[in-house]
């Protein structure tokens, strides 16, 4: 069995911390990179999340406006049946 000297076991101990430094630099960068496609991610779900909303707004207004629609026609339709059965001068 041969013993390691020192300083090669001291060269071979910087070569791996090197090496986990290198692995851990490369983590970080990837890490932030994973952090800005997490960021857009948001950002983009917040836009949907508005967009939505917006469209339950508008859908309800078309709702609405599709019921006072509906009892515009058919009041119209009964005061124009009126008029035009009474204007005449209907005979039965």
């Amino acid at each position: 069995m041969e013993i390691e000297s020192v300083d090669d076991r001291l060269s071979r101990l910087e070569a791996e911390m090197d090496s986990v430094v290198g692995r851990v630099n490369d983590s970080a960068l990837h890490l932030q990179a994973l952090d800005r496609k997490l960021d857009q991610i948001h950002d983009d779900l917040l836009e949907l999340i508005s967009l939505w909303r917006s469209a339950k707004g508008f859908a309800r207004i078309v709702k609405w406006t599709g019921i006072a629609v509906r009892w515009a026609v058919g009041i119209g339709a009964t005061i124009g049946l009126a008029w035009a059965t009474f204007s005449k001068g209907a005979k039965f």
